[in-house]
């Protein structure tokens, strides 16, 4: 065998050797490729189902702190009038519409166990723990929407710092209720009625006031929230859509 057909041989089967082996790295860079759309679809399915629970939760927080606003005013126009109320309870109240004063017996129960309603939120975050640790944040390629749900949940961080703000002033209402004899469950209007009106009630109304306060501001943090909530949703569900 000549030495030039030696060479052309030689040449032909590294030819084939490194097409092997660029063609074996193509189909593994496609493979993992595809693996990692795969798993950031998952990703953002998860992100979906989070968020659609904290929609939930958040559509109803309104609900409770604002009933603890209405009742609370209840309570006040009825068996404190003299007691300075807040101006943002007050708008709070006023744009929920109107309520009837004087409460009757019934009213009254209810408005006095509107006041107790608690005010924790659980926020799922198991598919932004994820994605925060690295492993996630690498899977998602719109930078865009990498940086609207790290904003999304910084906020829901900064807000809920208020929580426990609300669920103090809270406890200090139950207790300020238990130095009068009675339980916030109480369902007797009478017993109610002149505990509340007798010469020991001032902490209670103060204590009363403070909850309305601070949950007419979280009446407000819980609608813009789920407002933000619902945004970042229809964001997941657009890209979604497009893979």
């Amino acid at each position: 065998m000549s030495r030039s057909t030696t060479l052309a041989r030689l040449s032909a089967e590294f030819v084939v050797i490194v097409t092997g082996v660029l063609v074996a790295l193509a189909v593994d860079q496609w493979r993992e490729s595809r693996d990692d759309r795969l798993q950031e679809l998952q990703l953002l399915e998860s992100f979906v189902l989070d968020l659609q629970l904290d929609s939930a939760d958040y559509a109803v927080m309104p609900t409770r702190s604002l009933g603890r606003v209405r009742g609370a005013e209840i309570l006040l126009r009825n068996l404190a009038p003299q007691m300075p109320r807040s101006v943002r309870a007050l708008e709070t109240v006023d744009s929920a519409g109107p309520y009837p004063v004087p409460a009757s017996d019934e009213e009254l129960v209810d408005a006095f166990r509107q006041v107790e309603i608690d005010a924790d939120l659980d926020v799922a975050q198991g598919a932004y723990a994820y994605f925060s640790a690295g492993g996630g944040l690498r899977l998602v390629r719109n930078a865009m929407l990498q940086r609207r749900i790290h904003e999304y949940y910084y906020q829901v961080t900064v807000n809920r710092t208020f929580d426990p703000v609300v669920a103090s002033a809270l406890e200090e209402l139950r207790r300020r209720a238990h130095d009068l004899g009675l339980g916030i469950a109480d369902d007797d209007a009478r017993r109610i009625r002149e505990a509340l009106r007798g010469p020991d009630a001032e902490p209670f109304f103060a204590a009363l006031r403070t909850v309305q306060s601070q949950s007419a501001i979280q009446t407000r943090i819980s609608r813009i929230m789920l407002g933000r909530a619902l945004a970042l949703l229809e964001v997941l569900r657009a890209e979604l859509d497009t893979a």
